[in-house]
């Protein structure tokens, strides 16, 4: 599912079809500043759920703490700014619309290729004190490899999720068949 679109000069707006949704509704109409500043403000946290459920996305790579602490600063959202009900909501919901087998697979192999990248940072071959965990070489440059075909499997999965997307948008119609000129709403001019 869509939720925001941009016009031929690059601004933003809420897509028809989410407007229609009352999570994201609810964020499009925010009371309080200038109509200016409370479009903006929908238009960045709007930005802010896409890019941070987006699982095959540039944040997907980060923990949610780390992703909502990156995302504030990238969007200016403000040091002062948190995920209220609202957005929490519209995370839930954006999610639940744009999820299928492959992108919830994709979204748990990503925490883990995470948490992976966190040990490799923590291995320190030079740690010769009892207490602390001692790395055998060989053990780690297997987990290196095996990592490494985790990652492809990871860029396999983008693809076939942006392909499946790609599939979604170009159905025409139920069932997957295509409208025929003759159908089409532009031909009864």
């Amino acid at each position: 599912m869509k939720l925001i679109d941009a016009d031929e000069e690059g601004n933003l707006t809420i897509t028809p079809e989410a407007y229609k949704i009352k999570e994201f509704k609810k964020i499009w109409g925010r009371r309080g500043g200038t109509p200016e500043e409370r479009r903006d403000r929908a238009e960045k946290e709007l930005v802010y759920i896409v890019l941070f459920e987006d699982p095959s996305g540039s944040y997907a790579s980060y923990y949610e703490d780390e992703r909502q602490e990156l995302l504030k600063d990238a969007l200016d959202l403000g040091d002062e700014w948190e995920e209220d009900r609202a957005i929490k909501e519209a995370r839930k919901r954006y999610r639940e619309l744009i999820d299928t087998p492959s992108t919830s697979l994709l979204r748990a192999a990503n925490k883990t290729l995470v948490s992976l990248r966190e040990y490799f940072e923590d291995v320190d071959f030079r740690k010769k004190e009892a207490k602390q965990t001692s790395f055998d070489t060989s053990k780690v440059l297997k987990q290196l490899k095996d990592a490494d075909e985790m990652g492809k499997l990871i860029e396999d999965w983008e693809k076939r999720i942006e392909k499946e997307r790609k599939s979604k948008k170009d159905i025409k119609k139920r069932g997957g068949g295509e409208i025929s000129k003759y159908n089409k709403p532009e031909t009864y001019k």
